[in-house]
């Protein structure tokens, strides 16, 4: 009880700009290549610890699911950046409430899905409750992924990222990722507006006929819906969710498909998340290459209205 309430109050203060950062200290490192912090000494403890947290790190960066969520503790939860809605996200690391936790497992496939990866020294050995603690970690360095490459932005910086280990030092109890000033500073203002929402949906229409499937990713929400009514030369389709969107477009994106010479517009005043285009879809009947209308309605939600959460198309 008294390490979960140390692990509450570490995250805590990892989440919030300004506090104090455990130092580097001297370049003391374990033999296995974590470096030791100020007021420790190589042990046997550190050791298991970098053990623990390198192979989470590796497994991370190769999208092995099964093997980081092995080095994560069931009773434990971590605070993350998701960088598609601009958030701080409470990672659960099994499911144990409502629909509303985010799992580990869920957290990790956006991840991936987005090819997150780290670039970091790992730190072991820290302050917990004004002492110190081998159970503590922290990281220094950056991480990269495909949201951040299609704004065009520079690596996200994780120093101040922490954690602390189980009472056996065999798993990862809880951990937090970066602070939520970095996090959250490319948040639009909140509520819908039209601007906003013809800005995304454009965003979305040019880099879906250039067939950047990062950009694309880029202005849908997580718990996307997808419809696709088809036609008599292609299969309609029904999709929830981001990491099935992805599949799907990356389906369509070898078939060729574009949405041409698109007309958007905003049809209600009192609606200005929902966004109308006509567009013209190439499709196929045996070897003749046809053209059919279509028509995709576009909402906007979330906690800024700024991100697609749902997609309908169908012939006109």
């Amino acid at each position: 009880m008294i390490l979960r309430f140390g692990l509450a109050l570490l995250l805590l203060g990892a989440l919030l700009p300004g506090t104090r950062r455990v130092s580097a200290g001297p370049a003391l490192t374990t033999p296995n290549g974590c470096v030791v912090n100020q007021g420790f000494t190589v042990s046997s403890d550190l050791v298991r610890a970098c053990a623990v947290l390198r192979t989470y790190v590796s497994a991370y960066n190769q999208g092995d699911l099964q093997t980081a969520l092995s080095v994560l503790d069931p009773s434990g939860y971590s605070f993350d950046c998701d960088f598609v809605w601009n958030q701080v996200d409470k990672i659960w690391r099994e499911k144990s409430g409502g629909p509303a936790r985010m799992t580990a497992a869920r957290w990790l496939r956006d991840r991936f899905a987005e090819h997150d990866r780290f670039r970091v020294t790992i730190m072991v050995g820290g302050v917990m409750d004004d002492s110190l603690s081998p159970l503590v970690f922290g990281f220094t360095g950056v991480r990269s992924n495909d949201v951040l490459a299609a704004r065009g932005e520079p690596p996200y910086d994780l120093m101040g990222s922490k954690g602390v280990l189980n009472d056996r030092e065999t798993r990862i109890l809880g951990m937090t990722l970066g602070d939520s000033t970095n996090c959250a500073r490319y948040r639009y203002p909140a509520g819908a507006s039209a601007e906003r929402t013809r800005a995304v949906v454009q965003a979305f229409l040019d880099a879906y006929n250039a067939h950047d499937l990062p950009r694309v990713l880029q202005t849908l929400s997580k718990d996307v819906s997808y419809r696709d009514g088809g036609s008599a030369h292609r299969m309609s389709a029904m999709l929830e969710g981001k990491v099935a969107m992805e599949h799907r477009l990356r389906v369509l994106f070898r078939a060729g498909d574009v949405l041409g010479d698109p007309t958007l517009t905003i049809p209600d005043a009192d609606r200005p998340s929902l966004a109308v285009v006509d567009a013209a879809r190439p499709t196929s009947a045996g070897s003749r290459a046809q053209t059919i209308h279509v028509r995709v309605v576009f909402v906007l939600g979330g906690p800024h209205d700024d991100h697609i959460r749902s997609v309908s198309l169908s012939a006109r």
